[in-house]
């Protein structure tokens, strides 16, 4: 049996003096993010007001935003890596309810064939994984079923366009690290 590992303090209260930003750096951080905010919020009550489940797949992107803005240097705040694990996800959750219906079962079936997909692409972004699992609990009538997987792409780009615009004008030119 490995004896248990002890860890200081410091790690457990994650005071790492490294981490925390002064005023001057997260007052203007946490502008764009509301800003950012506010546009996903504004479209998600426009969709909600004409009654269409897409309001529900924005829900995600608003982690994400945080993701992109707030941990730039993380792997998984690369654009293509979110594009390609957003793709993953609304593929996985649209394409598997039409096929197989709505139910618990498929649900985690959605969530296991996102994972699957994510970890073998190298792409794992924890907030599109919320992704799947909304889209596969969504009713979206036949016209709204066709525009499901775009418009979430099209928001994640947004999403990402945002990031950079916002790290650019708080004078942070190195997000993305890289784009893969």
């Amino acid at each position: 049996m490995d004896p248990q590992v002890s860890y200081p303090r410091r790690h457990v209260l994650l005071d790492n003096s490294a981490e925390r930003l002064t005023a001057r750096l997260a007052v203007p951080l946490v502008i764009a993010e509301t800003i950012g905010l506010s546009v996903l919020f504004v479209a998600y009550t426009v969709l909600d007001r004409i009654n269409t489940d897409l309001a529900s797949l924005l829900i995600p992107p608003v982690v994400t935003l945080m993701v992109l803005v707030a941990m730039p240097r993380a792997i998984s705040s690369r654009p293509l890596r979110v594009l390609v694990s957003y793709t993953i996800a609304a593929g996985a959750g649209l394409l598997l309810t039409d096929w197989l219906g709505h139910s618990l079962a498929v649900t985690i079936l959605v969530g296991a064939v996102t994972l699957l997909g994510m970890h073998m692409t190298g792409t794992l972004h924890p907030p599109a994984v919320a992704t799947a699992l909304v889209a596969s609990r969504l009713n979206l009538d036949e016209t709204w079923d066709v525009l499901a997987l775009p418009f979430v792409l099209a928001v994640i780009v947004a999403v990402i366009m945002w990031a950079w615009l916002g790290h650019r004008l708080l004078g942070d030119p190195r997000y993305p690290t890289g784009w893969w």
